[in-house]
């Protein structure tokens, strides 16, 4: 599997810390496959440290939905 498939497979896990630190690599990557994952866990994940995680990894990444809506999920 790939370093984005490794990651965005953590993104899963029960263990928050696990999920934050899965969404920071995903930023460091800069991957734009890693996206649709990192939005899902901006939109749904139940810990705050995981959803602030993934919106820098996005802003990371350059994803101009973030720019389209002013820093919110359209």
């Amino acid at each position: 599997m790939d370093p984005v498939g490794q990651q965005r497979a953590r993104l899963a896990s029960n263990y928050a810390p696990s999920r934050r630190e899965a969404a920071a690599v995903l930023g460091r990557l800069g991957d734009a496959r890693a996206v649709p994952a990192l939005v899902e866990r901006l939109k749904l994940d139940t810990d705050k440290s995981v959803r602030i995680t993934a919106a820098n990894s996005l802003a990371q990444i350059g994803d101009p939905k973030m720019i389209a809506c002013d820093g919110q999920v359209c």
